[in-house]
């Protein structure tokens, strides 16, 4: 999709940084996503403004003169497997060891399965990845904040693109 953004530049722009995200949201008080339908967003930054468009055409642009502020803060995402799988363990080596007196064989069976189940859940839980969530604060725009999730650490380097090509 980058090859994509470069159709929605003008003649002399140029790209310097780009980025996937998702969950996009534009607004004040995490508003409506603009209608957008897409579930994956390419990003440009380029040496005149921020360009981004969604997998199904949607595009939106926004000078850097009109952005006041970006904020970033890092999270994990937790593959959703992980917490149902440690759980499911969990609770078949308990039921394991309470039944180890009553049937021996059966007990051995679940602690067996729940250890594996703990082990994937460990698995998944170091497979984590890590987010970081960029908050775009526009001062005089009808849509005062553009907030997106991607799995590039880029906030610091589109800060300072913005800040070097606001005046320009």
């Amino acid at each position: 999709m980058t090859n994509q953004i470069d159709k929605y530049l003008a003649e002399g722009e140029q790209l310097i940084l780009s980025f996937g995200a998702d969950s996009v949201n534009s607004g004040e008080n995490n508003g409506p996503d603009l209608g957008f339908q897409s579930t994956e967003y390419m990003f440009g930054a380029t040496d005149r403004r921020l360009v981004y468009l969604g997998d199904d055409g949607s595009f939106k642009d926004i000078e850097y003169r009109h952005i006041s502020s970006i904020e970033t803060d890092n999270d994990t995402d937790v593959p959703a497997g992980a917490v149902a799988a440690g759980c499911c363990g969990g609770i078949l080596v308990v039921t394991g060891v309470v039944g180890l007196a009553d049937s021996p064989i059966g007990a051995i069976g679940s602690l067996i399965i729940g250890v594996v189940l703990v082990a994937v859940a460990v698995k998944l839980f170091s497979d984590d990845t890590e987010k970081q969530n960029i908050k775009i604060i526009t001062g005089d725009e009808a849509d005062q904040q553009l907030e997106f999730t991607t799995s590039d650490n880029i906030g610091a380097e589109l800060s300072s693109i913005v800040r070097e090509h606001s005046e320009t």
